[in-house]
């Protein structure tokens, strides 16, 4: 059972390694200091590094088998989830946003619907901000994949019970 929650574990954190580094790539911070992102750092980062450290206790707990350190590890999922859900919840509304596209006429209002490339490029409306009217930009979490992000969290609970049945058992 230890074994099979280390190896849940270790498929969750590749997921969630793939998905860190998108928000990495994406969110260069190179908006002059405007942050439109709704996953903050200590958050995102916290809950990387929690993830990490809980990895390696539970490690150490198997292959030492102390059980103080096994439910150490529980406690430090429980962290670990907070965080991950707190994030899921924020999430979800950058996903809805990124899944909505505006109306036909708010894109030709823009240029965007027009058949040539680049027909009204150069005449676009931008406000002060360099962002295009009507369209939001997008934060970096947008680009996470829906699967990736189910499946994680998916892989996560998986996870924590098997750490918890194990440490029963």
């Amino acid at each position: 059972m230890a074994v099979a929650a280390l190896v849940s574990w270790l498929l969750t954190a590749g997921l969630g390694l793939y998905m860190f580094t998108i928000w990495l790539i994406e969110d260069d911070g190179s908006e002059d200091g405007k942050s439109y992102r709704r996953l903050r750092a200590p958050v995102v980062f916290g809950h990387a590094g929690l993830a990490v450290a809980g990895l390696g206790v539970w490690f150490v707990s198997i292959y030492v088998h102390l059980n103080l350190l096994g439910w150490i590890t529980i406690l430090i999922l429980l962290m670990v989830a907070t965080l991950g859900i707190f994030m899921f919840t924020r999430w979800i509304p950058v996903h809805q946003m990124a899944s909505t596209r505006p109306a036909l006429p708010a894109r030709q209002e823009i240029g965007l619907g027009s058949r040539r490339a680049g027909a009204d490029s150069a005449s676009w409306p931008e406000d002060s901000a360099g962002s295009i009217p009507g369209i939001e930009p997008l934060p970096a979490e947008s680009n996470f994949p829906l699967p990736v992000v189910l499946l994680h969290g998916l892989l996560a609970a998986t996870t924590i019970t098997l750490v918890i049945t194990a440490m029963i058992l």
